[in-house]
Formats: structure tokens, C-alpha cells, sequence
């Protein structure tokens, strides 16, 4: 098995440049220039049934250190997860069923709820009552394996409901080329790129995140195909890698497990709880998880074969 020190950590090195360097092009705007890089990792601990994600290392740390994090939280939302992927047992074997559930949390002063009724209580403290809310419904719209490079193999609708003015994207992943595409009206906005040297690593594996500017390529109603387009001159806006070497550090928790880890630019002040993280860091953020859990799916399905 690769491991991040030795394999994936120039790689990472040289698109993190990649991500700075936008701010010196002056075709692109300003939404794709950065000055900070956020690290953003997946925890699973054993006793959950969610994976947890972060939105820092510190976040991360002061979670796992924290013997009742729920109960015991601040009230800016570090060291409390940004997001909870829960994976539906159904997904594999099933298309126009939900595969996927997104939750976030948010904090608000006792006495305050969230709008709309899907919530539940996770913890109260100092004055404060923390909710784990359904953000965002993933459903399988297509499942199955190709080696074909133009085959796609996977199609997921995300629907973020009223909290994000009802957007719905989709998730076109062609397995040949182990690369995934984020489609919005009918455009390809966003790649991720399989970059690793070793395409037969299936359990160990880099993507850069590309967002297309420019004349963006319209895809069909029936999502058959994606059209050719220049995503080598596009920008760089992140990247995700998956290794079972844990880059943010190893941890001696027998009950932890954690992958993959998210490598996103961002500009102003970081921030931990829901609310001040903007719109495109998280659907980055989800997008990379998933894309992790397509991976998962091929490697056993590359296994079996």
C-alpha cells in the first residue's frame, strides 16, 4: 500500500501550487482565487453510523479528544463536524433509491429550532441546544461496472432542498477513467481528475478538482455522455486524496477509522459551524466524499470481476 509521505505527498505539494497560482491569472474570477487551503478530513468511528466530517484538523482532534463532544461543544462549532454521511445499504444493488443522506449540524441559543420539522437534538450546553439537520437527499439514478472509458457508470442526484433554494446536482462518474463530473442545468461545472500514478491502486488514490470557465459543455437530458472539453487549462480548486495512511496524522484510537482527506482553496477567515462556510466549499466537501464512496464501490466491484 502507498503511503502519503512517500507517494502522494509531492503530488499534493504541486497542486496546492496550482491553487495559488490562479490568483495570478487574470482570466479567471474571483471566486477561483484563494488564500488559504483548508484540509478537511473523514472520520468513521466504529460506534457510529455515520461518517463524520470535518472542516480542520483541529476540529478533528478536539472531537476525538473530547469524551462527550455533543454535550461539550462551543458555540462557534469547532471541534464538532461540519457534515454526517449516512450510506444506505440499498445502494449498490438498487438504482432510483436514496443511497446517500447528508446531515449537518447547527447550534442555536435553547429555546430556538431550525426551520422545517427533519431534526433532531444531539447535545445542549451553556445556554446552547446543538441539531443534527438532513441537508442533503443523494439519490441513485444509475449503478453499474464498465472498463469502458465512455461508459458511464454511475449517475447520483443531490438534492439540497430549500436550504440551498432547492439546487439539485448531479454526479456523472465514468469508471474507465475513474473520473467524476458535477452537472448543473444541464453544464459541466466541476471534474475530478483521477491523478494517481498507479491506476490498479483501487484503494489508494488521488483526484485534482477542476471548474470549468469559459464555454462550458452542455450534457443531454439522458446523461449517456460527457462532450469533450479543455479541463487541462481550466483551474485548479482542490484536491482529494484517499490512502489508508492517514494525512492528517495517525491515530491511536482502536475505534477510529478514517479516509479520505480533502485539500480545498478558500479565501477569508476560516470558519467551523455551518453558516460560515460558504456554498461551494460544501458541495465540494460532498462531492469528494461521495466520489470516495464511488471509488469504494468500484474497488469491489474490480475485486469480484
Amino acid at each position: 500500500m502507498r503511503s502519503y509521505r512517500n507517494s502522494y505527498e509531492p503530488l499534493i505539494k504541486t497542486i496546492e501550487e496550482d491553487i495559488y497560482a490562479n490568483n495570478e491569472r487574470k482570466d479567471l474570477p474571483t471566486d477561483f482565487k484563494f488564500d488559504t487551503i483548508a484540509r478537511t478530513g473523514v472520520l468513521k468511528p466504529r460506534v457510529f453510523k455515520d461518517d463524520l466530517i470535518f472542516r480542520s484538523k483541529r476540529s478533528r482532534d478536539l472531537f476525538v479528544n473530547a469524551k462527550a463532544p455533543f454535550k461539550t461543544f462551543l458555540s462557534n462549532g469547532e471541534g464538532l463536524p461540519l457534515f454526517a454521511l449516512r450510506n444506505k445499504k440499498t445502494f449498490i444493488a438498487v438504482e432510483n433509491r436514496v443511497g446517500f443522506l447528508f446531515y449537518r449540524y447547527e447550534i442555536l441559543r435553547d429555546g430556538d429550532v431550525p426551520e422545517g420539522s427533519d431534526y433532531k437534538v444531539k447535545g445542549k450546553c451553556g445556554g446552547y441546544t446543538l441539531f443534527k439537520i438532513l441537508f442533503c437527499t443523494v439519490t441513485v439514478k444509475k449503478s453499474r461496472y464498465y472498463t469502458t472509458s465512455s461508459k458511464i457508470s454511475h449517475v447520483l442526484e443531490l438534492d439540497f432542498g430549500k436550504k440551498e433554494e432547492f439546487r439539485k446536482i448531479t454526479l456523472v462518474r465514468c469508471s474507465g477513467i475513474r473520473s467524476v463530473y458535477v452537472v448543473e442545468s444541464k453544464m459541466a461545472i466541476m471534474k475530478w481528475i483521477f491523478t494517481s500514478n498507479d491506476k490498479f491502486d483501487l484503494n489508494s488514490s488521488l483526484f485534482t478538482i477542476k471548474a470549468a470557465i469559459g464555454c462550458i459543455p452542455e450534457v443531454d437530458d439522458d446523461i449517456e455522455d460527457i462532450p469533450e472539453f479543455d479541463w487541462d487549462s481550466c483551474p485548479t480548486i482542490g484536491c482529494m486524496c484517499r490512502t489508508k495512511g492517514a494525512l492528517f496524522g495517525l491515530q491511536p484510537q482502536r475505534e477510529l477509522k478514517q479516509c479520505p482527506q480533502i485539500f480545498l482553496g478558500e479565501s477569508g477567515p476560516p470558519g467551523y459551524d455551518e453558516f460560515s462556510v460558504c456554498w461551494q466549499v460544501k458541495l465540494r466537501v460532498c462531492v469528494s466524499v461521495l466520489v470516495n464512496s464511488l471509488e469504494n464501490i468500484d474497488y469491489k466491484d474490480w475485486v469480484d470481476d
